[in-house]
């Protein structure tokens, strides 16, 4: 989606990389210019130093809005991943039951719904029975 990718990129830090690109353009062009009088070289001397400082700012800049993410996005522990797993096998040794009226539902031995998705229990459902209540 390149609305999307636009957006992004301009809400982000897009502007940035624009602002290290244009300041690099700014040292650059100093480079390229025929004024060769004593105002017109210290002209291009203070635009090499104003490109090469706005370059240094924006990639000073970037490391650090990069640097912060990290530290956020570290912190936030929905985003840590954390692997867990059953051992192998843990569901062959899951005990399995038919459906049973009067064993599932609301006050009895089993819930009378399924923890996982919710859905109520029919008479053809098998259903393998979890250790936690």
């Amino acid at each position: 989606d390149i609305k999307g990718c636009c957006v992004k990129f301009l809400m982000g830090d897009g502007l940035m990389y624009v602002f290290v690109a244009a300041s690099g353009l700014l040292g650059l062009s100093a480079t390229h210019s025929s004024d060769t009088g004593e105002v017109g070289i210290l002209n291009i001397i203070t635009i090499a130093i104003l490109g090469l400082h706005g370059v240094l700012v924006g990639l000073f800049c970037l490391f650090h809005v990069a640097w912060h993410h990290y530290v956020m996005l570290d912190s936030l522990p929905e985003f840590r991943v954390e692997r867990r797993a059953a051992p192998p096998g843990t569901i062959h040794q899951l005990e399995t039951r038919a459906y049973d009226e009067h064993v599932f539902g609301d006050g009895r031995l089993y819930h009378g719904e399924c923890p996982i998705c919710l859905g109520t229990w029919e008479s053809s459902d098998r259903i393998k029975v979890t250790p936690c209540q």
